[in-house]
Parts: structure tokens; C-alpha cells; sequence
């Protein structure tokens, strides 16, 4: 009895169908996995050729980072994060979308082509991609990225937008004074301008940083202008060549002599010229002849200089036979400008001689009974 219970069990399991794990293929490559060299990864061939009992689909990874070769988005280059930006199956390590020569992974922009690899703000995004001054317009294609353009004027054409295009430009109250007297400057430098340097050739201060300024003149001359300005990225220089022409002006208004020194000029109270002061020949002699002189003397001055002075007689004598200039004790000539009438003030010249450490200047009048001669405005102007 027990004999045949044996053999009837021994039939049972034999004739039994196999279980569920040995009919699972994991990787449907009709190899269940029981049998199946590599489970995750389908390989009906089942090649395994060094024999390790370990398919080739399973066992190689190429690039050593930890992800087999099948599974591995690229193969050659290491990628263990796998990162695939636009989901097309290739790693970025391995694709270069923009078609610049740059591996995604290795470019600062891999959607925009840039195979130079501009950084202007050094922050790891290409400027092809970046928008540093968000202004809607991409660094690569923007003419000004640290500020924002969005119009992209560019005034001069330079490819430099005119925000970014640091321009020196500055405007003045004068550019023509006396000694002593004060010029207002004002920088108009366009371009984001953090930075500014003027220098003032002949002025006081000489040199400021600062954007609006008053500078005084003490000396005759024609003086340079200059300003630097900079917006940390461009930098320009305007400078403005005998910007400023600065003159000795001597008038006798109110009496004031100052350094000339008279004999026999006095100041006049006419209504005919109240501000000048004049000569005038009362000898009871009317053949006898007198000189009258007014003198005064100049160091320094600069070369090419001239001396302007305004004059006029009371009508019975030809000016300029009457009145003469003398520089350093020599007669010099006497230029008309603007003759005078016989009740205003004519305006004449004299050319200074080039090369003198000292000069000596007096005007004479040589006056007959009863003449007179008035004197205003001496002025000294390097031409």
C-alpha cells in the first residue's frame, strides 16, 4: 500500500506546472529570467564573451560611471546624473545642441550657439544666454549688457550703445574773461558716467573730480581744457585746445589806477566819456607842445600777445598823429580797429614784441593849446 502512495505522489509533482518566478522575463527578451544572463536588460542572443556567466548587456560600461552601457545615455563620457536637458535620449555630456564644437556639458550656453564662451560678468552663463541688464535683449546680441537699452541707440555707429558709450562732453558760462574772473563748468558726459577728471590748464583748482565747478583765472593766455570720463567698462577724453581766453582788462572807471602810473592823465567827469580818463594841453602857449604819459609794466606775458585800447579826441587833430605807444622806450605802430567819432571811442591795436621778460608799455599823448584826449579800457589778450 505505502508503495503505491510513492509512486502516485512521485507523478504529481513531476506532472505539476512550473511556478510564477520561473516563468517571469523581466526584460521581455523571451528568456525568462531563470535562465537570462542579464535580467533588466533585453538580450535573447545571451552573448557573454568572456564567459563570466554575466551578459555583455549587462556587464559593459564603458565611460566607468557606474552606469551599464544600455542604460547609459552616453556611452564614452562619464555622466552619472545622466542629465538630458532637452529629453531627446542623448546626454548632455555626449550632445551639443547648439552645434558650436562645445559639449553641452562643457558649454556656458548650450542652447545658443557661442564658441567663444563670452562671459562678460564672469557668472558661468554664456552672454549668448544671459540678460545682465534685463532689458530683454540677450547679452550676445545686446550692444550695452551691464545697462539697460532696450531701443539699442547707438548714435556714432560703433557698436557700443550710447548708454554704455562713455562720451566726455561739458558746457561753460564763458570762455572768454579777465584776470581774476571765474568760468562755471558743468560735465553733460552721456554713457552712465561714475567717474570724472577735468584738468584746467592756466586755472584754479587745476585739476577736480567733481561734475559742476567754478575756475578762477590769474594770467593772460589761451588755456587747454580737458575731461576724462569712465563708467568702469568705457572711458573717453574730450579735450577742448585754447578753450579759454583769458585777458588783462584795465579800466579807469571809478578812478582806479592800479600799477599805471600818470603824468598828467587825470580821470575825467565828462559826460562825453564819464568812465575814461584823459589829457588835456591848457598852456597859454598855443605853439608849445606837451607829453603826457601813462606807464605801466608787464612781466611773463605770452608770446603773439596784444594790447587794445579805446581812445578818441575832441575833433580838431587826426588821432593817432597826437597819441602814440611805446613799448620798452620805442615807438611802435598803431593799428586802427574802429576809428573814433567825435563823440565815441575808437578802438586800436599794438602787437607786443615776442620774447620779452619785461615789458614796459606807456601811452603818450602829445597835446597842443586847448587839446584833450580820452583813454579807457587797456587790454591785454594773447592772440
Amino acid at each position: 500500500m505505502k508503495r503505491a502512495f510513492f509512486l502516485l505522489l512521485i507523478l504529481f509533482v513531476a506532472c505539476a506546472p512550473e511556478s510564477d518566478e520561473t516563468n517571469t522575463d523581466t526584460d521581455n527578451d523571451g528568456i525568462f529570467d531563470v535562465d537570462d544572463n542579464c535580467l533588466l536588460v533585453a538580450n535573447p542572443d545571451q552573448l557573454d564573451s568572456n564567459n563570466d556567466g554575466i551578459g555583455d548587456a549587462c556587464s559593459g560600461d564603458t565611460d566607468e560611471d557606474g552606469i551599464i552601457d544600455a542604460l547609459d545615455n552616453c556611452i564614452f563620457v562619464q555622466n552619472p546624473n545622466q542629465l538630458d536637458s532637452n529629453n531627446d535620449g542623448i546626454g548632455d555630456a555626449c550632445s551639443d545642441l547648439d552645434e558650436d564644437g562645445l559639449l553641452d556639458n562643457e558649454d556656458n550656453c548650450p542652447l545658443n550657439s557661442n564658441p567663444n564662451q563670452e562671459d562678460e560678468n564672469n557668472d558661468g552663463i554664456g552672454d549668448a544666454c544671459s540678460d545682465l541688464d534685463d532689458d530683454g535683449i540677450i547679452d550676445g546680441d545686446d550692444n550695452c549688457p551691464l545697462f539697460a537699452n532696450p531701443n539699442q541707440s547707438d548714435s556714432d555707429g560703433d557698436n557700443i550703445g550710447d548708454t554704455c558709450d562713455a562720451t566726455a562732453l561739458f558746457d561753460s558760462s564763458e570762455t572768454s574773461i579777465y584776470i581774476g574772473d571765474q568760468i562755471s563748468f558743468l560735465s553733460t558726459s552721456t554713457g552712465s558716467i561714475n567717474f570724472q577728471e577735468w584738468t584746467f590748464e592756466g586755472g584754479n583748482p587745476n585739476v577736480s573730480n567733481e561734475t559742476s565747478l567754478d575756475v578762477t583765472y590769474n594770467s593772460i593766455g589761451n588755456f587747454d581744457v580737458s575731461l576724462y570720463v569712465s563708467n568702469g567698462i568705457y572711458e573717453d577724453t574730450y579735450i577742448a585746445e585754447n578753450f579759454v581766453n583769458v585777458c588783462y582788462n584795465k579800466s579807469f572807471e571809478n578812478n582806479q589806477w592800479d600799477d599805471w602810473v600818470s603824468n598828467g592823465w587825470a580821470f575825467s567827469s565828462s559826460t562825453t566819456c564819464p568812465d575814461c580818463i584823459y589829457a588835456w594841453q591848457n598852456s597859454t602857449s598855443p605853439g608849445e607842445s606837451i607829453d603826457y604819459e601813462l606807464c605801466s609794466s608787464f612781466s611773463d606775458l605770452p608770446n603773439n600777445s596784444t594790447l587794445y585800447f579805446e581812445a578818441m579826441g575832441d575833433g580838431t587833430f587826426e588821432l593817432l598823429d597826437r597819441l602814440s605807444i611805446k613799448i620798452n622806450n620805442v615807438e611802435v605802430d598803431v593799428e586802427t580797429i574802429e576809428p573814433a567819432g567825435l563823440t565815441s571811442l575808437g578802438t586800436y591795436s599794438v602787437n607786443i614784441p615776442n620774447n620779452l621778460n619785461t615789458v614796459d608799455i606807456c601811452v603818450v599823448a602829445t597835446l597842443f593849446y586847448t587839446n584833450n584826449i580820452y583813454l579807457n579800457n587797456l587790454t591785454i589778450c594773447e592772440n
